[in-house]
């Protein structure tokens, strides 16, 4: 699918940005990516059972409350 190819690439851009690697990857640079593409995602009219799968959250009321 090419939005989980696009959350992919968020998440590899946020690791690989200036070097940083798993082990030392900005807690806050990489939220505030994936809230940016949850925001873009609400924007698009998305269905949110389709967000939730997207994000990867388990429990809908964590797409939903966040």
């Amino acid at each position: 699918m090419i939005a989980t190819g696009v959350r992919n690439a968020l998440d590899k851009a946020c690791i690989n940005a200036k070097g940083y690697t798993l082990k030392n990857t900005p807690i806050n640079a990489y939220y505030q990516l994936r809230h940016n593409y949850a925001t873009m995602l609400f924007y698009a009219d998305l269905d949110i059972k389709e967000a939730q799968y997207l994000l990867g959250h388990k429990d809908i009321k964590i797409t939903l409350n966040v």
